[in-house]
């Protein structure tokens, strides 16, 4: 994966989480930047759930983190959230 694609795993994962806690859906965006098509495509999906699912077991870093909290509790709720959630076809 490219550097730029490795990166934007991270944002898009931490933006998928963010959108959910909102209540609202998230449409990964993926740039054909590598070339590969189809196939990068669904690598960087895999990506972007993986490191979502990182962010929810080991926690996102400290300000995003933050962030998440308050959408949490302004929106959705904790109850609501969760791993479970996070599945690869919802991307």
């Amino acid at each position: 994966m490219a550097h730029f694609a490795r990166v934007e795993v991270k944002r898009q994962a931490l933006e998928w989480l963010l959108a959910d806690a909102c209540g609202v859906k998230f449409f990964i965006s993926f740039d054909h930047l590598d070339g590969q098509g189809a196939a990068g495509e669904e690598a960087f999906k895999a990506a972007v759930h993986e490191q979502a699912r990182r962010y929810l077991q080991e926690g996102a870093p400290p300000r995003d983190q933050q962030l998440l909290d308050c959408f949490l509790d302004a929106c959705i709720g904790r109850e609501n959230f969760g791993l479970s959630l996070f599945t690869l076809d919802k991307l």
